[in-house]
């Protein structure tokens, strides 16, 4: 056979392929972004200060691309499928995999995806509009040591809607040692939503693979109210790790204000480790044009303030280290403030396009 009849059929298969799907989709998001960032470090700790000034991309989110595939399976159920990936330097990797059995009796998810702690409480920071500003309820959330925001090997059931009212279970196999995403856990989170209030509560408890600073039972508790002209979020997390018998309490406040293509907004939050003096804080206002459906200008300016020991870093790109992962260190300042304490302040301005 010749190259061209092979190429055809292995076309003709795709193409045949991809019929037997009723809804398949592909989306994603990028941007790109100049940003100046200046740390001043504790001097009494033998820190040095300095600033950087960078190009780069992927700054309040994943670069990512998703593929989801739907079937009809009769009887009111559906199957769902989804994939993403991140598009980062250079690079093309797996994020998320899961797969959704859906119906009357609610939905069953298992794969690696989005932890539900993350999930019931995103939805109650105002200034996180998916756009100009994912870093102001990441930071905090990450803080508090609850768990990582993608987590694997996970089966959860969501239970339909009861008037507002939504709850999921979860469970999550152990995994890899040292790899937080992996850890065995478990836990359940609830939501409701009436008209213009929204309420989100969970609890988890995490048991770390080989690392006992992962060992955590967390507390989650969320609220928000959409005036119109005005949404305003609130939120309280608790972490308790059994093994260092360490307590963190963080407490978050944030609003959006949308005027017409423009939406600004301020998030402020604070993590105090119990029986300590450290702690830290994340200070937060952006501001958003949208110039198209897809297409927004950002900018946002976030100001890290840590305490004693490093307990927040800064969201200065989706690796805290800038492009040198393998140097979070002095030689970066302003990008990685995890091993020192001092003030970051990090401005950014940018274009983000969703498709």
């Amino acid at each position: 056979m010749k190259k061209t009849q092979v190429a055809l059929a292995a076309l003709a298969l795709v193409a045949s392929t991809a019929a037997l799907a009723d809804d398949v989709t592909i989306s994603g998001n990028l941007d790109f972004a100049y940003q100046s960032s200046n740390h001043a470090y504790d001097v009494t700790n033998n820190g040095t200060s300095g600033s950087v000034n960078r190009l780069a991309t992927a700054n309040m989110s994943p670069n990512f691309i998703i593929v989801s595939a739907n079937e009809d399976l009769g009887g009111g159920s559906k199957i769902n499928f989804t994939a993403q990936n991140l598009i980062d330097r250079s690079a093309f990797n797996p994020l998320g995999l899961k797969l959704t059995l859906s119906g009357g009796f609610g939905d069953v998810t298992i794969g690696n995806w989005l932890d539900p702690m993350f999930l019931v409480l995103a939805p109650h920071s105002a200034s996180t509009d998916g756009g100009s500003n994912i870093g102001g309820f990441v930071t905090p959330f990450f803080a508090s040591n609850i768990s990582g925001i993608w987590v694997k090997n996970q089966v959860a059931y969501t239970t339909p809607d009861f008037g507002g009212l939504k709850a999921t279970a979860f469970y999550r196999a152990g995994g890899v040692a040292g790899d937080s995403g992996s850890n065995s856990a478990s836990g359940i989170t609830g939501s409701f939503g009436a008209g213009a209030f929204g309420l989100g509560a969970g609890y988890s408890s995490v048991k770390g693979n080989g690392s006992a600073t992962e060992a955590v039972d967390s507390t989650v508790i969320g609220t928000s109210y959409d005036l119109g002209s005005l949404k305003i979020g609130g939120m309280y997390m608790h972490a308790k790790d059994n093994f260092a018998d360490m307590t963190k309490n963080t407490w978050g406040v944030n609003f959006s204000v949308p005027v017409d293509a423009w939406s600004f907004g301020m998030g402020y939050y604070t993590t105090k480790v119990a029986n300590s003096d450290a702690k830290g804080q994340d200070f937060i206002v952006h501001a958003k044009y949208a110039l198209s459906k897809r297409t927004s200008l950002f900018a946002n300016v976030e100001n890290v303030k840590n305490t004693t020991s490093a307990v927040y870093t800064t969201n200065a790109g989706y690796t805290d280290c800038g492009t040198n992962v393998g140097s979070c260190d002095n030689t970066h300042p302003g990008f990685y403030d995890g091993a020192n304490i001092g003030s970051t302040t990090v401005t950014t301005v940018g274009i983000r396009h969703s498709f």
